[in-house]
């Protein structure tokens, strides 16, 4: 039964814990804990007391906070 909740070999996960995402972000679990509570920070799906971060929604927040800045001379 446990081996069918596993990820195929090679093929990336879903989804991301907490302390998962907040790796992946370069932030802390703490800021991703009071970003949900201020409604910042990159969509989270909570069932019960498990949060867990869909991977493309993260990617795509990462991706939409980046700012370009143009250096002038």
């Amino acid at each position: 039964m446990a081996k069918a909740k596993q990820q195929a070999k090679g093929s990336k996960p879903s989804y991301m814990t907490t302390y998962e995402a907040a790796d992946f972000l370069g932030f802390t679990a703490g800021t991703l804990r009071v970003w949900r509570y201020q409604g910042k920070g990159p969509s989270y799906y909570k069932v019960g007391n498990a949060v867990r971060y869909k991977i493309d929604d993260v990617e795509a927040w990462k991706n939409a906070s980046v700012k370009h800045v143009e250096l002038t001379n």
